[in-house]
């Protein structure tokens, strides 16, 4: 398995990866018609091309497993977590199937690394309270809970030294 930088080859798996980033902030577990995709397009559209957007991919055999990106937002479209438009908030998703092998923990340490080399000085994310696995991989990788959304959904931070 390999955690590599983020590739505009890559555009179309991070957009596949955006599914199971919303279902699992909003609880929905059918597609449906998702019109929370439609609504959290700014999440990806054009990525990699402004100031923030930076993401590692999870690869194995040349097939992609997971994905952990962050991007900076404006008050204006905020993400799930926002703080503020100096803050850039992350997302990350896995393939079902690569769940619960420490996959996320990695995509996410590389991630955090990336952020300090960028010179950020925090990141923020958002998380559902009753997704527990997901809830203690932030715990443990030193995010603090900040905000709430009526005790469910968890806006969280975390504080990075520089590099």
């Amino acid at each position: 398995m390999e955690i590599r930088s983020f590739r505009p080859s890559d555009r179309d798996f991070l957009w596949a990866m955006l599914y199971p980033f919303i279902a699992r902030l909003t609880r929905r577990v059918h597609r449906g018609t998702c019109s929370e995709i439609r609504t959290s397009g700014h999440y990806l559209e054009g990525f990699g091309g402004r100031y923030g957007d930076v993401a590692v991919v999870a690869v194995d055999h040349g097939e992609g497993e997971g994905a952990a990106w962050m991007r900076t937002f404006s008050r204006d479209a905020p993400g799930y977590g926002f703080l503020d438009s100096e803050t850039p908030e992350i997302g990350m998703a896995l393939l079902l199937e690569a769940r619960g092998r420490g996959l996320g923990r990695r995509l996410l340490l590389t991630l955090l690394k990336r952020a300090q080399e960028h010179g950020f000085e925090r990141v923020s994310l958002s998380v559902d309270a009753r997704n527990v696995p997901t809830l203690t991989l932030y715990l443990t990788a030193s995010f603090e809970v900040v905000g709430s959304d009526s005790g469910v959904s968890l806006t969280m931070v975390r504080h990075l030294s520089p590099p």
